[in-house]
């Protein structure tokens, strides 16, 4: 079981999946780098492949959010970058609009128009009470 305090959430689709995995690096675009400032060395992290509505996790930030970590990571496209390595194997898990909505996190008409970043607290007690019951992530 992973112990953890605060937990972050990037996205990814299938065409950029591999490159996150085989990089250790999730990436976001430049505008988005102030709402990521709040991810710290040592944070949880899971990846949402948005095109498969999958869960890929468990990482650990390595490094904060920084722009032009690998700068021609998926073509430039995602300059704000967080190196991560993963802890333990890797796990996938498949619904994860349904899980999200279970701890009051809506996703809308299957593309995420407006994803969480960050997990509030109540969210992250919900999440560990989930991953208890099923064995999963938390």
């Amino acid at each position: 079981m992973v112990e953890f305090e605060k937990c972050f959430i990037m996205l990814c689709t299938n065409a950029t999946e591999d490159e996150c995995l085989r990089r250790n690096l999730f990436g976001d675009l430049d505008w988005r780098l102030q709402y990521l400032r709040g991810i710290k060395t040592g944070d949880i992290g899971l990846l949402l492949n948005v095109s498969k509505d999958e869960v890929i996790g468990i990482f650990r930030a390595r490094s904060e959010p920084q722009l032009n970590i690998v700068p021609d990571a998926w073509g430039g496209k995602f300059p704000v970058q967080v190196r991560v390595e993963p802890i333990g194997k890797i796990q996938r898990i498949r619904g994860a609009a349904s899980i999200f909505e279970k701890i009051g996190i809506k996703m809308i008409e299957e593309k995420i128009k407006s994803c969480p970043r960050s997990v509030d607290e109540e969210q992250l007690r919900r999440y560990k009470e989930w991953g208890k019951k099923y064995g999963n992530i938390a």
